[in-house]
């Protein structure tokens, strides 16, 4: 295992690694029921380490030998996300930078590892939200809400973080970055004759949503949000006429890449708000009250039991 040191610095990696059992327990759980310790983990400090840690994963594979390892940012994934028996590549140390906000476009662009509760500091002090808020956005990441596509107790007005992220920048099997996002026709047709990996990922991205219309059209989920597969449905944006292929690696768990960069769209923060309460004595009748709310667009619903409630009254 100690092999990693030399192979990774002589690709000019500058990061932190660690193969110490205490650093391995550290990142052995999430949110999750789960505890998978990893052989290892790998701190990068810039885009160039990612991409370095790539390229030796990539040859290493291709040499024989069985070298994988998985993104973690805040580690409170509740399905097991970040775990792995391989390399926990740990995005939250360094590579968390947050750039300016965008208040003509309303968007942000940050770096996978930043903490959501920075990025809400920072948009709640200029009236703005990044609106997939979810219950733990005190402590999790960007990176890990991007990787299981997550939502909160807005995202029935304003959708998961798949309706919220503009575009991503991410390092690909090959170990160079892309960035994927909104592409018009022309654009899209430009992206198509590129005689290199990106344009080959397009044309084969293309031919299969073409090849399989009918199935896509007729057998996706009819939900708000989704975390359980690759979102191809939703990469045509027929509205606005788009293309956005970096669609495809939110909610994807980090799998098809490791995504470096996101620029997420911002909403403002709602000056008033009201609440209504609709006490329930029977569940059966919890559709029909949910329907009849969702007409008024509401920002947010929530169900309570009457044990939650009556926390709620003791402590809030």
């Amino acid at each position: 295992m100690s092999g990693i040191f030399e192979a990774l610095r002589a690709r000019q990696f500058t990061g932190d690694i660690d193969i110490n059992e205490s650093a391995r327990r550290a990142v052995s759980r999430d949110a999750s029921i789960f505890e998978v310790v990893p052989r290892g983990v790998i701190a990068p400090r810039n885009t160039e380490d990612i991409k370095a840690v790539v390229r030796w994963a990539s040859d290493m594979t291709k040499s024989g030998a069985n070298v994988f390892f998985a993104p973690r940012v805040g580690g409170t994934c509740m399905s097991g996300g970040p775990l792995t028996e391989g390399y926990v590549l740990d995005l939250s140390k360094y590579y968390n930078k947050i750039g300016a906000i965008d208040f003509v476009g309303r968007t942000l662009t940050v770096q996978s590892g930043a903490m959501h509760k920075r990025v809400e500091d920072l948009t709640r002090s200029n009236g703005l939200l990044f609106a997939p808020y979810t219950s733990s956005h005190d402590i999790c990441g960007i990176g890990g809400m991007i990787g299981n596509n997550a939502s909160g107790e807005m995202s029935i007005k304003y959708g998961p973080t798949s309706d919220n992220v503009d575009s991503v920048k991410v390092v690909l099997s090959d170990g160079n970055e892309y960035e994927f996002k909104p592409l018009d026709r022309h654009e899209l047709n430009e992206k198509c004759q590129q005689a290199d990996f990106e344009g080959e990922i397009y044309r084969k991205m293309l031919t299969l949503l073409e090849n399989n219309a009918q199935t896509i059209a007729t057998n996706h989920p009819r939900t708000v949000k989704n975390a359980a597969g690759y979102q191809i449905w939703d990469l045509w944006d027929a509205h606005q006429q788009k293309f956005n292929l970096g669609r495809i690696f939110i909610g994807a768990q980090g799998t098809l890449g490791v995504v470096t960069e996101a620029k997420l769209k911002l909403v403002p923060l709602a000056k008033n708000s009201r609440m209504i309460v609709a006490p329930l004595d029977n569940l059966d009748n919890l559709p029909d009250v949910v329907r009849t709310i969702l007409r008024f667009d509401p920002a947010s619903c929530e169900t309570f039991d009457h044990f939650t409630y009556e926390l709620a009254e003791k402590y809030h």
